[in-house]
């Protein structure tokens, strides 16, 4: 297997190499790596920073990165530039069900109302995590996103109880289809806390993030100074569709972009409330790639990616799968206001 990663102030990726071989890249991939360094300067013009990245189970392959996390103080992307990732939160979260599943805390199988009887959504644990059981994915109002100011407020479990009331109808039966749901995982992030007697944000820390020693690993923006800034473009568009997403939202002109605010913390961080660095999320995928025994046992690392076929599409248990010319690639892509990301796991 091998990996490739990608991170800017407005665009993020990733992507890894195998644990049987030395730190090796397809040849597709490592052959042009002068092409590849020009190819992200060329884009630093479209976007004001990102950084990009092959790395193997042993380290970096290679990495390159270019423009600035702060447009205004010229503060340059680095590989300790911290970023919100969004729904890459969801690769953490189907990780540590498979966890507690591997501890015996959660049955894969059992229905996911077996755990919190409140939900309205028939489904399985793993038709959850496969995107399949039906769930919703409201996507207007207020559901995604407070400021800081507001954090204390925030009854978290109050708050998705009243959102699956007020979206309580699924859109199909159980297996009958996918469609991706960010409610979904929402809802499996309420399952970790209830099976583990922790909230969400201490179970990955202390279960995933401090095991790999992923030090700017959140799952809240609590290392302001290293967080790049978050652009969109500044047509007047963008601007209305972000105000559809983020309540009381302002904007600062910076050069050829526009800024919004740094700092905001996600209602349900579970589906999409990561923020790391490149550096820490090398730190990830090399664990993936050799498959960490700190993280899962042999078994329970095969449970993770075994795919899953439902309306012919396949998905692994969090994982999207694509086939490419070398056989399976697993992925998973996250983006919003105004940064984006992607990892990809390639055969090799």
């Amino acid at each position: 297997v091998w990996g490739l990663l990608l991170m800017a102030a407005a665009a993020l990726a990733g992507v890894p190499a195998g644990c049987a071989h030395g730190p090796t890249v397809a040849e597709d991939i490592a052959s042009p790596r002068g092409r590849l360094d020009r190819y992200v300067g060329d884009l630093t013009t479209e976007y004001p920073a990102l950084w990009y990245g092959a790395v193997s189970a042993e380290g970096r392959v290679h990495a390159v990165g270019g423009g600035y996390a702060d447009v205004a103080s010229a503060g340059a992307m680095t590989e300790d530039t911290a970023m919100y990732v969004y729904s890459l939160a969801k690769i953490v979260t189907s990780l540590a069900v498979v966890q507690l599943a591997e501890a015996g805390d959660i049955d894969l199988d059992k229905q996911v109302q077996f755990y919190l009887p409140w939900v309205p959504y028939p489904g399985t644990v793993r038709q959850y995590l496969s995107h399949s059981a039906g769930v919703p994915n409201p996507i207007w109002g207020s559901f995604y996103i407070h400021w800081p100011e507001q954090h204390a407020e925030l009854n978290r479990d109050a708050f998705l109880r009243e959102v699956c009331a007020e979206n309580g109808k699924a859109k199909f039966g159980p297996g009958e289809d996918v469609s991706y749901s960010n409610l979904g995982y929402a809802i499996l992030g309420a399952l970790i806390e209830e099976q583990s007697g922790q909230s969400y944000e201490a179970y990955v820390r202390q279960h995933i993030f401090d095991p790999l020693g992923m030090e700017d690993a959140a799952m809240d923006p609590t290392h302001p100074a290293k967080l790049a800034k978050s652009y969109i473009s500044r047509s007047l568009v963008t601007r209305i569709a972000m105000r559809m997403f983020m309540d009381n939202v302002t904007f600062e002109r910076e050069g050829a972009f526009v800024a919004i605010p740094p700092l905001y913390y996600f209602d349900f961080p579970a589906h999409g409330g990561l923020v790391l660095s490149p550096a820490d999320m090398e730190r990830f995928l090399r664990a993936i790639l050799c498959r960490n025994a700190e993280l899962l046992g042999a078994v329970a690392w095969e449970w993770w990616f075994t795919p899953t076929a439902v309306a012919g599409e396949e998905y692994a248990l969090g994982w999207r799968i694509e086939e490419s010319d070398k056989g399976r690639v697993f992925t998973h892509a996250g983006g919003a206001m105004g940064q984006s990301a992607m990892i990809r796991l390639y055969p090799g």
